[in-house]
């Protein structure tokens, strides 16, 4: 079946800000529950919630694949929202800092003619697959590695969108 998941990292926590975040994401957060890591990462996240893991300096949202097609410019921040997809062969990222867009990646497995806007990552001149960009900006914006996170971690919260 393939890993799918989509999501929003900022390098900013947002854990004391849920207003904040709200804004950003131009809904309003209702706490759920808790979940650990691995229900957070789940395939197929629905458009009617999202799961936030709150990291040191930095936040991961969960979110739709619908809700992560277009760029999200966040003020004072650096951001990326990313859509992998193994199933559908689908890849694409967005990455912003402070609301400008730096770099733009969305490969379809279907599409003769790839977005590709803004300078290349020096890694990205080393590597070609498309998902590993993903995951290197994740590293980079979350200050973790997206491997490194344990399946059990609790630090998460599911919040319904409104």
């Amino acid at each position: 079946m393939g890993f799918n998941i989509a999501g929003l990292v900022i390098d900013k926590n947002y854990q004391n800000d849920l207003e904040g975040l709200s804004t950003i994401l131009g809904q309003q957060l209702l706490f759920s529950e808790k979940v650990d890591f691995e229900q957070a990462s789940e395939n197929w996240k629905e458009d009617t919630y999202c799961d936030i893991y709150f990291h040191e300096e930095a936040t991961l949202i969960f979110l739709s694949m619908e809700e992560c097609a277009n760029e999200v410019l966040v003020p004072n921040q650096v951001a990326f929202n990313f859509v992998l997809s193994e199933m559908s062969m689908v890849f694409s990222v967005h990455y912003t800092n402070n609301e400008q867009l730096v770099r733009a990646l969305v490969v379809l497995e279907d599409e003769t003619r790839p977005i590709d806007l803004g300078e290349k990552f020096a890694f990205e001149l080393e590597e070609t697959d498309p998902s590993e960009l993903i995951y290197h900006l994740f590293e980079q914006t979350l200050g973790k590695s997206f491997w490194s996170i344990e399946p059990d971690e609790e630090n998460v919260y599911r919040y319904h969108l409104k």
